[in-house]
């Protein structure tokens, strides 16, 4: 297996991070040498780093980034892993031991960024490994996710077949486009989440990471609206239709047969349609009969 160790004769410190605190005057040294380790670490210059820990392991022997710093050039020296199941060893291993390094010795924020790349190498051992609905996070696309590689994660969703049905690929494709400004189809497919997996977009819509905060902001919009009837996701389209026009029009759905499919088209033709006339009414009616409250919405703002 090719695997990271973190066997060193200079790691003398084996049963973890010490309590003592950094004294700027006694331990000025040391912290100089600190500094430079994560500066080295940050860079992923492998020489710089194993010197920068020696420099740091003679100065402070009970240093607590020690056990850390040489977990970390380890995984810089490491070899690729060379098919899925190394590479699923390796997610075992960040989650377990090299992410945790990472953050104690660099923090949070640049630890992902000396991470990414490992995803990178573990999404190209993994990416012949097919999508389990039981464990979706041994696929690539989670590897991807990760590594900040939305490329790579729009490729890996859609080479798998049927991925549609798979909320979790929804999700994960719909972030990509996101974040690669390709708006209409991340509408498109949190539509389809809204429609087809209502708890699934609820529960990320809902998380601190979900990546379209103007999307986030409409749905409490949503929830905080007396809508006089029952509310789940599904209708959640059609009232962003409604309150949100530019941004719900991002999405090329054509909705569907459903219900609440069906209102999110009917919104869209009523807001196509003159203001007056029978067609008008029509719609009206018909938005009535398949949730009041979205027609009473409506009435609100363009009454």
């Amino acid at each position: 297996m090719a695997r990271p160790t973190t066997s060193d004769p200079l790691l003398v410190d084996p049963t973890g991070p010490s309590e003592r605190q950094l004294d700027l005057f006694h331990d000025a040294p040391s912290t100089v040498a600190a500094n430079k380790l994560a500066q080295a670490l940050s860079a992923r210059d492998i020489g710089g780093s194993r010197a920068a820990t020696q420099r740091l392991a003679a100065l402070a022997p009970d240093h607590a980034w020690l056990r850390e710093a040489w977990t970390l050039v380890a995984v810089l020296q490491a070899p690729d892993p060379k098919d899925p199941e190394e590479g699923f060893e390796w997610i075992r291993s960040l989650e377990r031991d090299w992410r945790p390094a990472a953050e104690a010795v660099l923090g949070p924020d640049r630890s992902g960024d000396f991470l990414a790349p490992v995803w990178r190498r573990i999404a190209r051992a993994i990416e012949s490994a097919p999508f389990d609905p039981a464990s979706p996070e041994r696929h690539a696309s989670w590897a991807c996710r990760q590594a900040r590689d939305w490329d790579g994660l729009r490729r890996s969703v859609l080479s798998v077949e049927a991925y549609e049905t798979a909320p979790v690929l929804l999700e994960r494709l719909a972030e990509a486009e996101w974040r690669l400004g390709e708006r209409a189809g991340a509408m498109d497919h949190w539509f389809t989440l809204c429609w087809q997996a209502p708890a699934h977009f609820e529960r990320i819509v809902e998380a601190p990471a979900f990546p379209a905060e103007a999307l986030a902001r409409a749905w409490r919009r949503a929830l905080d609206e007396d809508m006089e009837e029952d509310w789940s996701p599904e209708w959640f389209p059609a009232w962003l239709l409604i309150a949100e026009p530019a941004l719900a029009r991002q999405s090329a759905s054509s909705g569907g047969a459903d219900a609440a499919q069906r209102a999110f088209v009917v919104v869209r033709s009523l807001l196509d349609t003159p203001a007056t006339g029978a067609r008008q009414l029509t719609l009206r009616a018909e938005l009535k009969a398949l949730h009041p409250g979205l027609l009473a919405a409506f009435l609100r703002k363009y009454r």
